[in-house]
């Protein structure tokens, strides 16, 4: 089995990555966050799925150990295969995912273009004992509210990634929306 594979970007696509290692070139689907954060010719190091049916065998690649193991559980799941995990894991990070998993929120799981209302609340079935999280009471409300955020941002014009990146900063002690909606205002500010 391949656990991890090193060497240069050949080639970058729309879903996956051409890697190139001792004159060999690998073509490991990823995520379109992986893509965007690496660039032609830039040494890569990829955490990797190897998934092997029938006649079929396609390596799915991760920058982070965690975020691998959160694919392998999701891939578990009954009827979800690689590329539905795959975009669940384009949609969200692996915290507010595994928040949303604990404490029952489809709505941040449906995002992912081929889960259902019956998809979503599979994964969170079989999932929600599986995941550890510290402070998950604390954290659900933030989520909630930080969901509302996101939406609030948007239809100021930003773009959702943006979004989520200045939501995803704020400093955890704002509780409220207005404190965390006036943080993420202005974290997009600087920029």
């Amino acid at each position: 089995m391949i656990y991890f594979l090193s060497g240069k970007i050949f080639k970058k696509s729309e879903n996956f990555l051409v890697v190139k290692n001792n004159d060999i070139g690998f073509k490991i689907f990823v995520h379109k966050k992986i893509i965007n954060s690496l660039e032609v010719g830039q040494s890569a190091f990829l955490f990797i799925y190897f998934y092997f049916k029938e006649n079929n065998v396609e390596l799915y690649g991760f920058l982070d150990e965690k975020e691998l193991e959160f694919f392998e559980m999701l891939n578990s799941v009954n009827g979800v295969g690689p590329k539905l995990a795959m975009a669940i894991l384009e949609k969200n990070d692996l915290k507010t995912l595994s928040l949303a998993i604990k404490n029952n929120k489809t709505e941040f799981l449906t995002k992912a273009s081929g889960v259902g209302q019956k998809t979503a609340e599979r994964i969170i079935l079989e999932l929600k004992n599986k995941i550890k999280i510290e402070d998950s009471e604390g954290l659900a409300q933030n989520l909630d509210v930080d969901f509302e955020i996101i939406e609030a941002l948007v239809n100021l014009g930003y773009s959702k990634q943006q979004a989520k990146n200045a939501v995803l900063q704020v400093d955890s002690k704002f509780k409220t929306f207005e404190e965390r909606f006036k943080q993420a205002l202005k974290i997009l500010n600087k920029k």
